[in-house]
């Protein structure tokens, strides 16, 4: 089973993917208590991303 990411390990992975996608929202990346595979497939989704593209690169 997945982790669950705190808020503070989310904000880091926020501003990284903030970074690195200049076009991602703040409500497409607002956290949720879900773990981190959730949330970066609820970014990709929003952003029109493959999960691929984006998993891994900013793991806490």
């Amino acid at each position: 089973m997945d982790e669950i990411l705190t808020p503070e390990q989310w904000h880091e992975i926020q501003c990284r993917l903030k970074t690195k996608f200049p076009e991602i929202s703040d409500e497409d990346v607002e956290y949720h208590e879900s773990p981190e595979q959730d949330l970066l497939r609820m970014v990709g989704y929003s952003i029109h991303k493959d999960l691929h593209k984006i998993e891994g690169l900013f793991i806490c």
